[in-house]
């Protein structure tokens, strides 16, 4: 994506048991990360797989190729509400 404007970023949760996860994607400072469609807790069965599409905006200005980090944060809830928070990091750059 050119620096300043938007482009589409998909990430994906897979279930290993039942669970409801809400997905949240990090940004570097002065970036910009919006769920594609409304965000909001999903419930999962064993083994599906979540997919969510962000629009992620780098600052106008940005040195292209330089690599940034993205961190996706799953919050989950089991069937006893014990919570729980994973996340995954992922690189990107302009370009």
């Amino acid at each position: 994506m050119a620096p300043g404007t938007a482009g589409t970023i998909t990430t994906t949760v897979t279930a290993s048991a039942a669970t409801t996860v809400t997905p949240e994607l990090l940004v570097p400072e002065g970036w910009k990360a919006l769920p594609a469609r409304s965000s909001r807790p999903t419930a999962l069965a064993p083994g599906r797989t979540l997919r969510t599409d962000w629009l992620v905006t780098a600052p106008a200005g940005l040195p292209r190729d330089v690599p940034h980090w993205l961190r996706l944060l799953v919050h989950s809830r089991g069937k006893g509400q014990q919570q729980f928070t994973s996340s995954s990091v992922a690189q990107a750059q302009a370009g």
